[in-house]
Formats: structure tokens, C-alpha cells, sequence
């Protein structure tokens, strides 16, 4: 009776999503583009544009809306001019997905973590404690094992062996300081105690306790602290998860970075972007970067003559160009530092591995068919509908630039006023462009959900969890300043 039942209130609720003629989570369906409410929340979020208007407020939501369908409007007519058939937008189209995927696989793997409350009460004790440590790093086993037989029972110090121990380092360390491998031997140990040769990193280690310092936490912190231990112990238990995936993913893979061609390359966009020596470093950019279209255009010129050059071998023999790795670095979430040849360098490095372990992941998660997933499939229709209406504005708004070959070499002559008016002129031409796409498409809204629906301010960036520089969401561009379409657009809205 009870299944029965379920099923006849699962059949009540897919017949009342049927009848309202919205499928479920959908605030409106501009042509075939459908704007979502976790879309609307998570963009409106992220957007500083947005943050001068109060959150709970009708028309903040019918501004919020307007310019996602005024979006959703250019993504059907770049469409329509065939925008997205162009390499660019396919190049950029697949490397979304690419993401999506690898975030579905992700946290796919993080979902089942459970944090219980044995392991919360164990995190409590251990940062109550700091621990000043000695440690000995050796090349085999028998090396630390032999200083460890060495040292007498109630050893002060590891420098009290009678083998010549070689140096020790000494530092303090917090719970959570260090990994989780090392973390669990030097909380387990006594002070004054020495631990057996733990194998880490290639290479194996002696640790001792040389003091520590407990710092008891009062009954009224605990409502603080409590959410941070588990936060910490989340992230933990997330990098072991990680850890022991990614080793399965890459046993066995022979796939290298060719060191001479990636140096190589890095010379010659060093020259192309004219990137400072280190002595000559810019401090004003050492924020890593995501490659911007310029610095795109300037590398692939560098390099136009091995563009099509094979760069890195994958083991089922498939290959990536030079031109290939060119367009991840820049279409893809892969940050540079331009500040000094020495740190572009060591991030191109970095990159560059991080670009050939993410392929082989991404391939795992297209293997179990995420690409299939709703979440996959929402994640890329968002961010490639968000790409295309900025292409297709781009187009609107140099319809109108002249063919004067001297106004496009040196617009440093083009005085205030007229920029101003080609300003005005190009929003005007945008403007009428959105009012009659606007009336060539069907637009149909769904007040029940739009008017419950709650947005809130982040006012801060945010990013994407797994991928270093990418906004968690695409900024709206609002178009509030467009009479024309606004108009237009509110027009349908209120019926």
C-alpha cells in the first residue's frame, strides 16, 4: 500500500508539472532555451552588477530575468548565423563540457564521504594539541632503521644516536598542517617518542616528538570550532578520495611532458609576450592568470611555423599539437604566471601536467558516460548559451564599423564626443537588434516559480571547486540601459 501510494503522488506531481507546461525548476522558456531557477540564483549571485539591488524584491528578479532571456535571445540567433559552428565556439564548447564532466566525476566520488562523529570528536582533541617535532629524512629504509636502533631508549633528542644521523629539521606543527599519512603518526605519538621509518614521497622518514602544548577548548567555543573540524576533516577525507582515484586513473600511463619542447615553447611565448628576466620582475602581476585572447593571438604567431607539431602522446596513441595545448591554455582553466620568465616557467610546467592528468580523468568520466548526466548536459547548455549571446552581441555591435582604414590604426585620434556617439550608436543598434528578436520568439514565463523564488547576494567571486580561476557561474550582462528590449521584455513578463 505504501509503494502504491508513493507512486500515485509521484504520478500527481509529474501530471501537475505536465499540465503547467513547465518541466521541473524552469522560470521561463525562451524559444527553445530554457532559463532555470538554480541558473537565475547562482548567476544573480555572482554578479557585482546585481548587488545595488535589494534581493527580495519583485523587480529585482523581472531585471534578473529580463537580461537572462535577452542572453538566451542572442544564443538562438548566433545560432542562427551559424556562430556556433565556428572552430573557435567548438573548441570552447567542448572544453565546458570537458569541465562539467570532470566536476560531475568529482563529485561523484566526494558524495558518499560520511564525516562521523567519532572522527569529529578525535579532530577536536588533535587540534587542542601543537607539536614541536624533529625529523630525519633518509634515501632506504635500512638507513632510517639503523639510526632508529641506535638511539637509547629514553631518547632526547634524534641527534643521540650513536649513528651518525645526518641532519634534523625541527618546526611546530598544527592539526592540519601537514598530510594526513604524516598527521596520523605524529598525533598517535608519545612526546619524547620516536616513530618507526614512515615511507612518504619516495623517501622515508623518522619523526619525534620533542614537546607539546595543549590548548583546551571551553564548552562556549565549541559552536565555532565544531563546523571548522569538520570542514578540515571533509577536506581530508576529499584528498585521500582524490588521491586513490587518480592513482588508479594513471596506473600504468607512460605519458610525459617532452621537457626540451615544452622549454621550447616557453621561450618563444616568453618573447612573443615579452616577459620580463626575474631580476626585471613585474610585482604588480604575480597573481596567476588565465590567458587572454591577445596573449593567445601573440603565442600562436610566435609559434605559427610548429603549430601543427605533435607535442604530447597519450598511451592510446591519440596526440595533442602544439596548437593543441596553445588553445587548452586558452580556453581552458589554466592559470599562468606572466610576472617573470622564471615563474612563467614554473607554471607552464605545472599546467602542463595538470592539462595531460585532467585529460586522462575526463576520458575515465566520458567512459562512464557523465557527459550523458543532467547535470553535465545543464552545466554545458548554460555556459555555451552565455558564450554565444557574447559572440553574437560582439557582431551586433561592430555591424556598424566603417572600413576607414585610419579610424581602425589609430583610434587615439577619434575625439570624446565621437567615441561617445559610436557608443551610443552601437548600444542603440544592439537595442533594436534584442526588441525585434525579441518579437520573432515565443517567450513563456512561469509566475508560480518566478514568484517564490528567492535570490541572495554573494558579493564576492566565486570559484569553480575543482578548477583553478574559473567563476563558478557566468556573469549576467545586464540590460536594463537597452529601452527598446526592456520595454519589450517586461511587456511579457507582466501578462
Amino acid at each position: 500500500m505504501k509503494s502504491a501510494t508513493s507512486f500515485l503522488a509521484l504520478l500527481l506531481l509529474v501530471t501537475l508539472a505536465c499540465e503547467s507546461g513547465f518541466d521541473d525548476g524552469v522560470v521561463a522558456v525562451v524559444g527553445n532555451q530554457a532559463v532555470l531557477a538554480d541558473e537565475m540564483k547562482s548567476r544573480f549571485a555572482v554578479t557585482p552588477y546585481f548587488s545595488q539591488f535589494p534581493e527580495h524584491d519583485q523587480q529585482t528578479k523581472l531585471l534578473v530575468l529580463a537580461s537572462l532571456m535577452g542572453e538566451k535571445l542572442l544564443a538562438l540567433e548566433a545560432r542562427r548565423a551559424g556562430l556556433d559552428q565556428s572552430g573557435q565556439a567548438r573548441l570552447v564548447a567542448q572544453e565546458f563540457e570537458k569541465e562539467a564532466v570532470l566536476e560531475k566525476l568529482l563529485n561523484d566520488l566526494f558524495s558518499e564521504l560520511v564525516i562521523t562523529p567519532e572522527q569529529i570528536q578525535q579532530g577536536l582533541q588533535r587540534s587542542q594539541r601543537v607539536l614541536d617535532v624533529e625529523e630525519m629524512v633518509f634515501t632506504t629504509r635500512a638507513e632510517a632503521e639503523q639510526v632508529m636502533q641506535g638511539l637509547p631508549s629514553t631518547a632526547k633528542s634524534l641527534t643521540s644516536s650513536e649513528v651518525k644521523p645526518g641532519e634534523v629539521s625541527t618546526y611546530t606543527v598544527k592539526w592540519g598542517d601537514v598530510d594526513p599519512l604524516v598527521e596520523d603518526v605524529l598525533w598517535n605519538l608519545k612526546s619524547g617518542s620516536v616513530s618507526s621509518p614512515v615511507a612518504y614521497q619516495g623517501h622515508f622518514y623518522l619523526f619525534r616528538i620533542a614537546k607539546q602544548v595543549v590548548s583546551p577548548v571551553s564548552q562556549g567555543d565549541l559552536p565555532t570550532i565544531l563546523p571548522r573540524i569538520r570542514s578540515m576533516l571533509e577536506k581530508t577525507a576529499r584528498r585521500q578520495v582524490y588521491s586513490a582515484y587518480f592513482n588508479e586513473v594513471m596506473a600504468g600511463k607512460q605519458t610525459r611532458v617532452p621537457p626540451e619542447k615544452l622549454t621550447y615553447i616557453a621561450e618563444q611565448i616568453e618573447q612573443a609576450l615579452d616577459i620580463p628576466p626575474s631580476e626585471q620582475a613585474d610585482s604588480t602581476a604575480l597573481a596567476p592568470a588565465l590567458m587572454p585572447p591577445e596573449y593567445y593571438t601573440k603565442s600562436r604567431e610566435r609559434l605559427h611555423d610548429r603549430l601543427e607539431e605533435s607535442f604530447i602522446v597519450f598511451d592510446d596513441g591519440s596526440d595533442w599539437s602544439i596548437g593543441d595545448f596553445l588553445s587548452n591554455l586558452r580556453y581552458g582553466p589554466y592559470p599562468l604566471n606572466y610576472s617573470s620568465r622564471a615563474h612563467f616557467r614554473a607554471s607552464l610546467h605545472n599546467m602542463a601536467i595538470m592539462m595531460m592528468e585532467q585529460e586522462y580523468m575526463a576520458r575515465d568520466g566520458y567512459a562512464r558516460g557523465l557527459d550523458r548526466s543532467p547535470e553535465v548536459r545543464t552545466e554545458r547548455q548554460v555556459w555555451q548559451a552565455s558564450y554565444l549571446a557574447d559572440q553574437m552581441r560582439l557582431k551586433v555591435l561592430r555591424a556598424d564599423d566603417t572600413d576607414d582604414a585610419s579610424q581602425k590604426s589609430n583610434m587615439a585620434e577619434v575625439s570624446p564626443s565621437s567615441s561617445g556617439k559610436l557608443a551610443q550608436v552601437r548600444r542603440e543598434a544592439l537595442d533594436a537588434f534584442l526588441a525585434a528578436a525579441m518579437a520573432s520568439h515565443s517567450v513563456r514565463v512561469n509566475h508560480t516559480l518566478l514568484d517564490t523564488l528567492e535570490l541572495r547576494h554573494l558579493k564576492m567571486m566565486v570559484y569553480k571547486r575543482h578548477f583553478p580561476g574559473r567563476q563558478a557561474a557566468p556573469l549576467i550582462l545586464p540590460l536594463d540601459r537597452l529601452p527598446k528590449y526592456f520595454a519589450a521584455a517586461m511587456a511579457r513578463l507582466r501578462k
